[in-house]
């Protein structure tokens, strides 16, 4: 067959500015909970790029295969990427040594769907870190299977066909049967991280655990911290191990992390590092925010940035009953307005000012504009009902209903007017009283004013509180 193609230590990395010569690596129960803890799979090998839309038949005369080289002592679970065309029957993994198979090492299954398809060995199989094996995959599926591939992507071995070395390399992922107890933790696979971080986990027993980032020199973290979640697994509790980084240094982007204990490796897998303009140790910033809606719709908590952490800290969490409320008198001090033809014109801007006020009592709304463009001024009331929700609000009047912006509860917030024909309007309001008097409350009613407005040439005959 010819080969058929688709293109379809204790040293702390933590910037300049901050250096620390002691680490305690309390991270136990405290941070992670109680909890049954278990060793997991490690990822060896892997292949996983953009596919590009390569693919090559599988038969088992077409000896597909891919050549690779393990850093690990054995290899349990291997994982391809194919492409299944419909045809019923099996295919077969086998891991091969100096082109004979290893007795043990293959696992055969029924394919029926496309994507990536995990092989369990039939037994762990021993290999050497850095010896050359070959992973040849054997199909009698009619149609045949394809086994997607991509560009050179893999500099450690050579996609194979009938013996022939050809372009490109196969898709695939090798794993090992964890040969000892012990989990990396933190950076969790896949993740994103930022700021100073603790890069943790546990290991029954070793002497030294180390750490390697993006095949850099390994750093040594502090080993045998109390975890009192792993006495079930390993017997004691002086398990828990931890190493200070600042993650900026790694810099913006994915990075991989692999985890050693006394020289066996027991964690592989990338994460993600997120930083402000590429700063290591961003110096001299500030700032506090609200997270509206977190942990749940009726909360909000407190965030602030802290220079120190490099990341914002929680500064506090209130919930609805807790809220400042709305009531009171707000003005004006900003509008935009986007014209029917899609023009928009901010009071930021020359011949284009705005003033007004607001008053909010209970759930009763009311508005009140003068706009002057180009030395035409124009003036107009609204009224409605307004619905807390905690982090924002639902303004409704007989036209129907919108959501408004809480941008800085009891002081700012933001709300939309909608002027037929003329185009949407986007107002700023600033709390300047939390008293209503009489005079300022709106009527007990839900209605809307008829204008007459010739902003931008374009009559406009109501307006409503919503977009």
């Amino acid at each position: 067959m010819n080969d058929r193609e688709r293109r379809n230590f204790f040293g702390f990395g933590i910037g300049p500015a901050l250096r620390m010569s002691v680490f305690v690596a309390s991270i136990g129960p405290l941070l992670f909970g109680l909890q049954t803890v278990a060793a997991e799979e490690i990822l060896d090998q892997e292949n996983t790029p953009y596919w590009d839309g390569g693919a090559t038949n599988i038969l088992t005369s077409n000896e597909v295969a891919q050549s690779f080289r393990p850093d690990v002592t054995n290899l349990s679970r291997i994982d391809v990427d194919l492409l299944y065309q419909g045809g019923i029957g099996d295919v077969t993994a086998k891991l091969l040594r100096n082109g004979s198979p290893i007795p043990g090492a293959q696992a055969r299954l029924q394919i029926v769907r496309s994507g990536w398809t995990r092989f369990n060995l039939d037994s762990p199989t021993a290999v050497t870190p850095g010896e050359t094996l070959v992973l040849r995959l054997e199909s009698d599926t009619y149609p045949l299977p394809l086994w997607k591939y991509s560009g050179d992507t893999y500099p450690y071995g050579t996609r194979l066909f009938a013996g022939r070395v050809l372009d490109g390399d196969f898709l695939f992922r090798t794993y090992s049967a964890a040969s000892l107890q012990g989990k990396l933790e933190s950076p969790a696979a896949g993740s994103n991280q930022s700021g100073l971080g603790v890069i943790s986990g546990w290991v029954c027993d070793a002497d030294l655990i180390e750490l390697v980032i993006d095949d850099r020199p390994p750093k040594i973290a502090a080993y045998g911290t109390a975890r009192n979640d792993t006495a079930n697994v390993c017997g004691d509790i002086n398990n828990g191990f931890g190493l200070l980084w600042n993650y900026a240094l790694f810099g913006q982007g994915e990075h991989r992390i692999k985890a050693y204990a006394d020289g066996v490796i027991f964690a592989n897998r990338t994460f993600t590092v997120g930083t402000v303009g590429g700063a290591t140790f961003l110096k001299g910033a500030s700032g506090t925010y609200s997270l509206e809606g977190f942990p749940d719709p009726s909360a909000q908590v407190g965030i602030e940035w802290n220079e120190s952490a490099q990341n914002f800290t929680i500064t506090g969490a209130e919930s609805i009953g807790d809220l400042k409320p709305l009531d009171g008198r707000y003005e004006l001090y900003r509008v935009s307005l986007q014209l029917s033809d899609n023009t928009i014109i901010d009071t930021t801007m020359p011949n284009f000012s705005a003033t007004g006020y607001m008053v909010i009592d209970g759930s009763n709304i009311t508005q009140n504009i003068t706009i002057t463009y180009n030395k035409q001024t124009e003036s107009f009331i609204a009224s409605g009902r307004i619905y807390d929700n905690g982090y924002y609000v639902t303004i409704s009047d007989p036209s129907g209903a919108s959501n408004a912006i809480l941008v800085d509860r009891g002081q700012r917030l933001i709300t939309s007017l909608q002027v037929p024909t003329l185009g949407n309007e986007i107002d700023y309001w600033a709390r300047t009283s939390s008293q209503v008097s009489s005079s300022q409350s709106p009527p007990d009613r839900q209605s809307t004013y008829p204008i007459e407005t010739s902003l931008g040439g374009v009559s406009a005959e109501a307006f409503s509180l919503f977009r």
